[in-house]
Formats: C-alpha cells, sequence, structure tokens
C-alpha cells in the first residue's frame, strides 16, 4: 500500500491574517507564526543580549510578550483554517495523522461560527474515512487469511487504521490456529 501523502496547507488565510496587522507587528507576528510565543521570548532575549553588549537601552520584554499574546490566537485561527481546508480538500488522500491533528487542534482555533461549521465537516470526513478504511482492514485480514497467507494477515492485523481497533474474535481466533 503506497503512504499516504502528508498535509500541505496553503497559506491564504495566513497571509490574510498577516496582511491585517499593523506593519510594526509584522516581524513579530512572522516569529510567531514559525516559532510561537517561546520563539518570542528568545527572539527578545537574543535581542537584549545584542544590546547589553552594545551598551544600549534594552527592549521591554513584556510589552512584547503581552502584544504577542494578543495577537498570536488570531494567527492560530488563520493557520487552523489554511490547515482545514487543505484537510477537506484532500479528504481521501491525505495522512490519518495529518487528519486527527487538524480535529484535535479545532478544539482551540476554530473560534466563529464558519470556523466551527468547517471543523464539524473535517470532523465527520475523518470518521468517514476512518470507518472506510477500518473495513478495507477487515476485508484484507480476512482475504488474508482465506489464502493461507498466514505472515501477511499478522502483518497486516497489527496496523488497523482505528487505533485500538481489535480484530472480530472471528477473525482472531481463525489467524491465531493459522498462526499456531
Amino acid at each position: 500500500k503506497p503512504k499516504a501523502r502528508r498535509l500541505r496547507p496553503r497559506r491564504t488565510h495566513r497571509k490574510a491574517a498577516l496582511a491585517a496587522l499593523p506593519e510594526d507587528q509584522k516581524l513579530l507576528a512572522e516569529i510567531l507564526l514559525r516559532d510561537g510565543v517561546p520563539g518570542v521570548r528568545s527572539a527578545v532575549e537574543a535581542q537584549n543580549a545584542a544590546a547589553a553588549a552594545a551598551e544600549e537601552p534594552p527592549i521591554p520584554a513584556p510589552l512584547l510578550l503581552k502584544l504577542a499574546e494578543r495577537i498570536h490566537p488570531s494567527l492560530r485561527t488563520a493557520d487552523w483554517r489554511d490547515r482545514a481546508e487543505a484537510a477537506l480538500a484532500g479528504i481521501d488522500d491525505v495522512d490519518l495523522r495529518d487528519l486527527r491533528s487538524v480535529v484535535v487542534a479545532a478544539e482551540q482555533a476554530a473560534k466563529g461560527e464558519d470556523n466551527k461549521t468547517l471543523a464539524e465537516q473535517v470532523r465527520t470526513a475523518l470518521a468517514t474515512r476512518v470507518e472506510r478504511e477500518h473495513q478495507t482492514w477487515l476485508a484484507d485480514v480476512t482475504k488474508a487469511i482465506d489464502e493461507d497467507r498466514v505472515v501477511r494477515a499478522l502483518r497486516l492485523s497489527s496496523h488497523p487504521p482505528k487505533a485500538g481497533a481489535p480484530l472480530p474474535t472471528s477473525l482472531l481466533d481463525r489467524l491465531a490456529a493459522m498462526a499456531t
């Protein structure tokens, strides 16, 4: 089975969120998008160390961090929206881990009615896809057992698409009997 492709979101909402910010906050927003609030802290510390070496006054870190924490949620929401739209567009062939990460991130990032609707669409599409792949997995294991391909059946049975989804008892008994 070929490897599923990774999620490649476009950056339309992200770019729009950056463009909506005042010019003096764009550099801070770019650092936030790349490294998050810890990246802003380390950038401020590095800047203050350079200022101390040049005997200049330090940057007021609490002020910048407060500003970063204020604009970070809107940037995170824009980034999530880009990922969610890409997930919906490639719902049939994007890796399930990427789809699950979009659904989990929706809990914090999906603010507003449009985003909640998008989150629900992704959640529903993911559930449908997982169920379809689970049925395919069961069919593949059954086919391998029917063809007396024990090693293949064992290998397939150890990689379910749903985490923690056991094989049905009838298949498990057949597989155990064949393996012994």
